[in-house]
């Protein structure tokens, strides 16, 4: 029962991302026919979306980017999603880890990763490359055979 219940929630998952980008292209249409300058168009999309949702509006523009993401270039991970063999979190780490290819790499990654059904069984870990190391990291300065030069202003 589980395991059809989580199924059943990528659906749903997937039907939200499908709204959320249908509402995200009407409500840009409406607001240019309203006038609205091109580079406002949008705006207040992604609140929409988190209030719909019941989440921040941090969040709310996640999801949408996610959905927008999914629909226009991640049309297999989308179809994953609908048919239940793969959740929202797992989507969403494709999309994460993907964003920085082009659209064209993005394309494939997305087709290659939906025929490879090794990531079906896998686990999440397996999604994700191994975390960055943190960039305010203090790293030791490497050890040396000479003694350091003694500081000109020292006692």
């Amino acid at each position: 029962m589980l395991t059809e219940l989580e199924a059943l929630k990528s659906v749903i998952c997937a039907a939200q991302a499908r709204s959320a980008a249908q509402l995200a292209s009407s409500q840009r249409a409406c607001q240019r026919a309203a006038g609205v300058p091109a580079k406002h168009c949008g705006r207040g999309v992604a609140a929409q979306v988190a209030l719909a949702r019941g989440e921040s509006p941090h969040h709310g523009g996640k999801l949408l980017g996610a959905a927008e993401a999914l629909l226009t270039e991640m049309p297999h991970t989308l179809t994953a999603l609908a048919h239940g063999s793969l959740n929202e979190w797992r989507a969403m780490l494709l999309i994460r880890e993907s964003a920085c290819l082009t659209r064209t790499d993005r394309a494939l990654l997305d087709q290659q990763i939906s025929s490879d059904h090794r990531y079906a069984a896998s686990g999440t870990d397996a999604w994700s490359p191994a975390p960055a190391p943190s960039r305010n990291a203090w790293t030791p300065p490497p050890l040396s055979a000479a003694p350091a030069a003694p500081r000109p202003n020292a006692p």
